[in-house]
């Protein structure tokens, strides 16, 4: 009977302790200037209860009070904080830089580039800056696969046709839409040393943003901005000469004649037809002499 009766006490006794060391733990998170963060997930390591900071940065979790309480949130460093028996925690997050520098632009503004799931290119200033370019579209030939820069006449700066989507297409592809600065315009009037980046958005998550405007690709053009600190000038320059080369023979008048006497003898062309064509010396009129 003693025994049964230890054996009770005992079972009431760790039933107690399990009960004391489960509750309620709440808290704040905050930043490192001191403002409270919305959205941080705060979770039991080892466990499956989580939470969600509110907008003033306060959460409300069930956990054991020694338990180890996980903070994450995009773009903070992860935390992890021991409750060591109490039920208020006050936790600071802080950023991290590493992960926030590496950006993609997109549309207006710009976003993480492991949120970005579409098909994105970029050029960069050191391919423009390695040789002389007449006009950007020149700088994106042979830069980034599936577009097509086609010069279509040989006319110094002139613009060349650029098909970035729809190549393929039966009727005739429109140009890409253009946009500098987060302005809608035409290309080939920025120079080359005054852009800093390109980015071609090459599939159909463009239209998402742009409409239908998009429906043949998006080109971005960021230009360079000026920066807080020491000022940095840069210089081009480009130069060349001729020489004149010596040593050329030119036909005279006599060679003229004969060769062009000859090339027609051998096209199968008589000697009278020859004799009577003008410029060959045998019309005596005074217009041919």
């Amino acid at each position: 009977m003693k025994r049964m009766l230890s054996l009770c006490l005992l079972v009431l006794s760790w039933a107690t302790m399990l009960v004391a060391q489960t509750g309620k733990i709440t808290g704040t998170v905050t930043a490192e200037d001191g403002s409270p963060l919305a959205g941080v997930t705060v979770s039991v390591k080892g466990g499956n209860q989580s939470a969600q900071t509110s907008a003033d940065g306060g959460f409300s979790i069930n956990a054991s009070t020694n338990a180890v309480l996980v903070f994450t949130m995009v773009g903070y460093q992860a935390r992890e904080v021991s409750a060591s028996g109490s039920t208020s925690v006050q936790v600071t997050l802080a950023m991290d830089n590493t992960k926030l520098n590496e950006v993609v632009v997109v549309g207006y503004g710009t976003q993480s580039r492991r949120n970005v799931t579409s098909a994105i290119a970029k050029v960069d200033a050191q391919v423009l800056a390695s040789t002389p370019r007449a006009n950007v579209g020149t700088a994106l030939q042979g830069t980034v696969s599936g577009l097509q820069v086609v010069n279509a006449t040989g006319s110094p700066g002139a613009t060349p046709l650029i098909v970035l989507r729809g190549g393929a297409s039966i009727n005739s592809p429109g140009a890409p839409l253009v946009v500098v600065d987060g302005i809608i315009r035409a290309f080939n009037d920025i120079a080359a040393q005054d852009i800093a980046s390109i980015e071609l958005l090459k599939d159909a998550a463009a239209t998402a943003i742009y409409g239908a405007r998009a429906n043949n690709g998006v080109i971005l053009i960021t230009t360079k901005q000026g920066k807080v600190g020491t000022a940095q000038v840069t210089y081009k320059y480009a130069g060349g000469f001729n020489r004149n080369r010596e040593g050329y023979q030119f036909m005279n008048a006599r060679d003229f004649i004969y060769y062009n006497r000859l090339g027609n003898l051998n096209s199968g062309r008589t000697l009278a037809q020859v004799n009577s064509t003008p410029g060959y010396g045998f019309l005596t009129t005074p217009a041919y002499l």
